[in-house]
């Protein structure tokens, strides 16, 4: 669970962002989370790059992913 505190509102994960969360918290790359979500779902790696690039563009608009300045 995460809170966005300028919106008050607490945010759940399904079981994927379960998995993915704690890899986004040690610094994981999109590519290890694909592989890892296909893996763990048995999924096409097109499939789980779709649903990564869902959970990652979520987070981004909720200002709750913090990302490495280029």
């Amino acid at each position: 669970m995460a809170v966005d505190l300028e919106a008050s509102v607490y945010l759940s994960v399904n079981r994927a962002g379960t998995l993915l969360w704690p890899m986004l918290a040690e610094g994981a790359q999109r590519h290890d989370l694909v592989a890892r979500l296909a893996r763990e779902f048995e999924l096409e790696e097109d499939s789980a790059g779709r649903d990564v690039d869902t959970f990652l563009g979520t987070l981004r608009q909720r200002g709750l992913l913090e990302e490495p300045s280029q």
